[in-house]
This record gives structure tokens, sequence and C-alpha cells, in this order.
């Protein structure tokens, strides 16, 4: 099974192999970030319920990109809106934790949301353009895995990251 998916893997553009890298390094980040601002948050004095409503805006700004995303995919080339998606939903994270005012940190992660939810419906049309139908499958089911892999490595790093702040 792993000489299948390693053939069909050499199979695979350059760009597409790339695209998993930085998906997977992506996903790794996202993971010790949901982690560490839920604390981050907890530490600046914000109470359960307006750390939920801040997580919640992620959910809305999904929902706010998600049907004009579908147009827009349909209009630019839908690597630059992978790679637009993953730096514009990467600044205006940063730019959240920047800040410690709860309407700033809320507009900054309604904006990464919805950046990130552009990024997110970009990935099939990607996988789609630059893969054949041969490797499909494997691709897909290859991203699916590394994502659950790199959701877990960002967990666990995240959770050491903050053994070790304790101890110290």
């Amino acid at each position: 099974m792993v000489r299948l998916y390693h053939l069909h893997f050499k199979q695979l553009s350059n760009n597409v192999k790339i695209f998993l890298a930085g998906n997977f390094i992506q996903g790794i980040g996202l993971s010790i970030y949901g982690l560490l601002f839920n604390l981050y948050l907890k530490e600046l004095g914000y109470g359960e319920s307006s750390i939920g409503n801040l997580i919640s805006t992620t959910s809305l700004g999904i929902a706010v990109m998600a049907i004009p995303a579908a147009f827009i995919i349909d209009k630019f080339h839908v690597k630059h809106l992978v790679v637009t998606g993953m730096i514009l939903s990467s600044a205006f994270y940063f730019f959240q934790v920047l800040n410690t005012s709860e309407s700033m940190l809320f507009g900054f992660g309604l904006l990464a949301s919805m950046f990130q939810a552009l990024f997110n419906i970009s990935v099939a049309p990607f996988y789609l353009r630059n893969s054949t139908p041969q490797v499909r499958i494997y691709l897909f089911t290859l991203n699916s895995a590394l994502n659950m892999v790199a959701h877990f490595l960002g967990y666990l790093v995240g959770r050491v990251g903050i053994v070790t702040v304790r101890t110290i």
C-alpha cells in the first residue's frame, strides 16, 4: 500500500508536491495557533463566552466567503487564490494576535477565516487542475492523511509548548 502511494506521489506535479508540503506546514501552524490563542485570550482576561463568540466568528467568515469563493475561483487562476488565501489568512491571524481590543480581535478573526475559507475552497479545484485522473484518489487521500497528521503534530507541539512554559 505504501509503495503504491509512493509510486503515485512521484507522478504528481511539483506544484502539487509544494502545495502538499505548504498545506502540511500550515496545518501544524493553525493547530498550534488554535490551541495557544484560546489560552492567550484567557490570559488577557476574556471570559469563556467572549472566547466562544470569537471562535464562532470563524464560522461566520466561512459562511460569508463560501458562495463568493465559487465565483472567484471561476474568474482567477486557482494557484494564485491558494497562495493569496494562505498568505492573507496567516497575516490576519498574525494581526489578530497583536491586538487586545475585542473589536479588532473579531475583525481580524473574521478576515482571517474568510481568506482561510478561500484557501480551503480552492484546494479541490487546484488538485483537479494539477493532477491526472489516475492519481487523484491517491492525492485526495494523501492530502486528508497529511492534514490529520499536521493537526495532531500541531496540537502536540502546542501542548509541549504549554507544558514547557508552565515549568519555567
